[in-house]
Protein backbone atom coordinates (compact mmCIF):
# COMPACT_ATOMS: atom_id res chain seq x y z
CA UNK A 1 0.00 0.00 0.00
CA UNK A 2 2.80 2.11 0.71
CA UNK A 3 4.37 1.94 -3.16
CA UNK A 4 1.02 2.49 -4.42
CA UNK A 5 0.43 6.07 -2.05
CA UNK A 6 3.88 6.59 -3.19
CA UNK A 7 2.69 6.19 -7.15
CA UNK A 8 -0.45 7.90 -6.52
CA UNK A 9 1.53 11.20 -4.99
CA UNK A 10 4.30 11.05 -8.06
CA UNK A 11 1.31 10.69 -10.60
CA UNK A 12 -0.66 13.73 -8.54
CA UNK A 13 2.62 15.95 -8.42
CA UNK A 14 3.26 15.51 -12.07
CA UNK A 15 0.22 16.83 -13.19
CA UNK A 16 0.45 19.84 -10.96
CA UNK A 17 3.97 20.68 -12.49
CA UNK A 18 2.05 20.25 -16.00
CA UNK A 19 -0.95 22.47 -14.98
CA UNK A 20 1.71 25.46 -13.13
CA UNK A 21 4.15 24.81 -16.84
CA UNK A 22 0.32 25.20 -18.70
CA UNK A 23 -0.18 28.37 -16.75
CA UNK A 24 3.06 30.14 -16.72
CA UNK A 25 3.79 29.53 -20.64
CA UNK A 26 0.04 31.72 -21.56
CA UNK A 27 0.98 34.28 -18.66
CA UNK A 28 4.39 34.44 -20.42
CA UNK A 29 2.20 35.41 -23.93
CA UNK A 30 -0.31 37.22 -22.61
CA UNK A 31 0.43 39.19 -19.17
CA UNK A 32 4.10 40.02 -17.30
CA UNK A 33 5.52 36.67 -16.25
CA UNK A 34 7.78 38.23 -13.77
CA UNK A 35 4.92 38.32 -11.63
CA UNK A 36 3.95 34.13 -12.10
CA UNK A 37 4.54 32.81 -9.20
CA UNK A 38 7.44 29.79 -8.24
CA UNK A 39 6.20 26.23 -8.57
CA UNK A 40 7.14 25.48 -4.86
CA UNK A 41 4.59 28.46 -3.87
CA UNK A 42 1.50 27.07 -5.26
CA UNK A 43 2.47 23.34 -5.07
CA UNK A 44 0.34 21.15 -2.45
CA UNK A 45 3.46 19.04 -2.37
CA UNK A 46 4.74 20.82 0.49
CA UNK A 47 1.29 20.56 2.52
CA UNK A 48 1.57 17.30 4.78
CA UNK A 49 -2.13 16.64 5.76
CA UNK A 50 -3.33 14.68 9.12
CA UNK A 51 -4.94 12.10 9.36
CA UNK A 52 -8.45 12.47 10.51
CA UNK A 53 -9.85 10.19 13.29
CA UNK A 54 -13.12 8.86 13.34
CA UNK A 55 -14.52 11.56 15.28
CA UNK A 56 -13.25 14.36 12.31
CA UNK A 57 -14.91 11.77 9.68
CA UNK A 58 -18.07 11.32 11.80
CA UNK A 59 -18.38 15.40 12.16
CA UNK A 60 -17.58 16.21 8.05
CA UNK A 61 -20.34 12.58 7.74
CA UNK A 62 -22.89 14.47 9.34
CA UNK A 63 -21.84 18.30 7.66
CA UNK A 64 -22.53 16.99 4.34
CA UNK A 65 -25.86 15.00 5.33
CA UNK A 66 -27.22 18.02 7.19
CA UNK A 67 -25.72 20.00 3.70
CA UNK A 68 -27.71 18.19 1.47
CA UNK A 69 -30.74 17.77 3.35
CA UNK A 70 -30.34 14.47 5.05
CA UNK A 71 -32.32 13.33 7.81
CA UNK A 72 -31.08 12.72 11.51
CA UNK A 73 -31.48 8.89 13.02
Amino acid sequence: MAGAAKRIERERLFLEVGAWQTARLTMIGFHKPEKFPEFRKVSSAKVQRKRQNWEDQKALALMLNAAFGGRMQ
